[in-house]
Order: C-alpha cells, then structure tokens, then sequence
C-alpha cells in the first residue's frame, strides 16, 4: 500500500474528487456551503501523504475517498428528484455511477476489513467496478454538459 505508485493513484483519486467538489461547491451551491467539502479534502489529501503507517493511511485514503463522494451523490440525489426528463436521467445514471464507485472503494475495503474477502480478490473486484463507476458517471456528466 505505501508503494509510490499507489500513493501517485490515491493522491490523483483525491485531487479529483477535490475538483469535483470545489466545481459542484462553487458553481451550483454558489459558495453557500462555504467550500467546506473542498477543505476536508485537501486536509485528507495532506494527511494522506504525510501519515506513514500503512494500515492509518489505508483508512484515511477510504474513510476521505467515501466522505468526498458523498457530497456529489447528495447533489445528484436532489437533481434527480427536482429534475424532469433527460435531466433525471442522467442525474440518476450518475447516481448508480456513484454508488458502484462507493461499493468498490468502501464497500470492498469493509469486506476485506471483517474478513470475507481477501486482499488480492478486493484488488481483483476493485478495479473494474471503479472503471464501471467512472464510465457512469463520467457518461452522464459529460451529456448533461453537452446537452445544456
């Protein structure tokens, strides 16, 4: 887990859920939420970096992953139910995206955790749901950007 390229893959994970948050704080919330969820993220982000035990950083790079995902699926929970016709749509189609991106991280990380799966399987399932996730998300963010 503390290998660099992993810590170059958990860091990037951060960075952009940093952006996303900061984008959905700044530009839908107009600032309303004092861009607290951009701040956890860049506290997670240094604490990430600079903890070196492997089982703390472990927990920090999950624990932040889940909190910053959160605030996103809230926001896309909202437009989903507010919204009508291809908005809810895609605002649904991003909500699946982020429940699967959740599952992967967390979801496996807490399975692994009470030990009804292995490491390596964790690894194994982790990847592609993420990719599944991404795909998703990205789909119905990049529609909705494109349509409006």
């Amino acid at each position: 887990m503390d290998t660099i390229l992993s810590k170059i893959a958990n860091s990037s994970l951060l960075v952009g859920l940093i952006i996303l948050n900061y984008i959905l704080e700044r530009y839908i919330y107009k600032k309303k939420t004092k861009y607290i969820f951009t701040i956890v993220g860049i506290i997670f982000l240094i604490l990430y970096n600079v903890v070196v035990d492997p089982s703390l950083v472990r927990i920090i790079i999950q624990f932040g992953s889940f909190l910053l995902i959160i605030f996103p699926l809230i926001v896309h929970i909202i437009i989903a139910i507010r919204g009508t016709g291809w908005i809810r749509q895609k605002a649904i189609l991003i909500c699946v995206g982020i429940i699967i991106l959740i599952f992967s991280t967390l979801g496996l990380f807490l399975f692994e955790s009470f030990g009804l799966i292995d490491h390596t399987l964790s690894l194994i399932l982790g990847f592609p749901l993420s990719l599944i996730g991404y795909a998703f998300t990205g789909y119905g963010l990049m529609t909705i950007l494109y349509e409006t």
